[in-house]
């Protein structure tokens, strides 16, 4: 078998590798037909709302060099477009039906529910907000079949834009497993307990309500947090841990290689996942979890039905109460209390990574799921 990933997606996108790498580690041939849309801004939220002429002439042009190429590679059996991909899926479908190839998506997100609903970027009446509820429902329509990270997530994209459930296959996010692995961490007798979050302070992660969690163990001062990334509510969190003096935060307040963050997670006793009240961060497992998760990390996150299909409660994760700093505070408390708990989270994150998030395991589900449609192409 041979399949095309097409489009403007993201090469470093942790969805987006494992479905390349997944193929590849199950001998199945990928040609990558691929234009870069974003020039490597790490934050893309604020894409759709910049000069919006310029924009889509850059797509354009990039949709043109896509088009060229295409004539030029050799036959495929399967086009697949990955994330972000709402606007390139118009293109592929072009392709699928003129070449009689099926069309796979993988969105990962939404981006009506990411930018208006979750990080409420866009008022739902705006004439952007309409685009993106448009492309999000019009490019699952046109795709023979949906890859998403959540069977939760799955059950959103069907109700919210009518799309038939059986289009959609779940295939779990993973990680780069080149970086994120096993690796000792570094003793250090005069080490404090370090707690970390990275990431880019979106609503989904309930930075605030970690922020609540650290001031309530502020008079444990054999605790501090580490807090690694920038973002959108950096600020927000950067005046407040300034105003009520949370002295046991350190910001990094940069963006981050996975190399860089490989080092903090090595050197972290506990992980944090996402704690936020959004509708979505119930629907979602974050990449960060899958990170750390990868080098046999303790991780504390909120309970949902999303995290629930897979992980399971003080065998290879912590779950607690979603917005509540209290509940997290406690978490962490009694991980630190119990250190045989953690080193057990810790191996079961491990034997849960092995089973069900490498490379290689994923891709076997994938190809699966590709032997389905060409069957049914088959049938047809």
């Amino acid at each position: 078998m041979r399949v095309c990933f097409f489009g403007t997606y993201e090469k470093k996108i942790h969805s987006n590798r494992t479905i390349i790498e997944g193929l590849k580690k199950n001998n199945i041939e990928v040609i990558e037909c691929h234009g870069s849309l974003v020039d490597n801004i790490d934050d893309k939220s604020n894409i759709l709302s910049k000069n919006k002429f310029l924009f889509f002439l850059k797509l354009v042009k990039i949709y043109f060099r896509l088009i060229i190429s295409q004539f030029k590679i050799k036959n495929y059996d399967i086009i697949i477009v990955g994330y972000v991909g709402q606007y390139d899926v118009f293109l592929a479908k072009f392709f699928s039906v003129i070449l009689k190839k099926p069309l796979v998506f993988a969105p990962l997100v939404s981006l009506y529910d990411t930018f208006v609903e979750d990080r409420e970027k866009f008022l739902k009446e705006s004439f952007l907000a309409k685009i993106m509820y448009y492309m999000d429902k019009k490019s699952c329509k046109l795709a023979d079949m949906i890859f998403l990270d959540t069977q939760t997530h799955a059950e959103y994209f069907s109700k919210e834009f009518n799309i038939p459930i059986s289009k959609f296959r779940r295939v779990w996010v993973g990680t780069n497993e080149n970086v994120f692995y096993p690796v000792q961490q570094l003793k250090n007798e005069q080490k404090k307990f370090t707690v970390v979050y990275y990431g880019k302070y979106i609503p989904l992660h309930g930075v605030e309500y970690i922020l609540d969690a650290a001031k309530v163990l502020l008079s444990n001062e054999s605790i501090h947090f580490l807090f690694v990334g920038i973002g959108q509510l950096y600020q927000n969190c950067e005046n407040r841990i300034k105003s009520e003096s949370i002295k046991n935060i350190t910001l990094v307040s940069s963006f981050f290689s996975e190399n860089e963050l490989l080092n903090y997670i090595r050197d972290a006793d506990i992980c944090l996942g996402i704690f936020g009240i959004t509708k979505k961060s119930a629907r979602v497992i974050p990449n960060k979890v899958y990170d750390c998760i990868g080098m046999g990390k303790p991780v504390i996150t909120r309970d949902s039905p999303a995290i629930k299909e897979i992980f399971t409660h003080e065998k290879n994760i912590f779950l607690c109460k979603e917005g509540s700093g209290e509940e997290i505070a406690k978490s962490i408390i009694f991980l630190k209390e119990h250190p045989e708990i953690r080193e057990k989270i810790g191996e079961g994150a491990k034997k849960i990574f092995k089973e069900n998030f490498s490379w290689d395991v994923i891709g076997k589900d994938i190809v699966i799921y590709l032997n389905e449609l060409n069957t049914k192409k088959i049938m047809q």
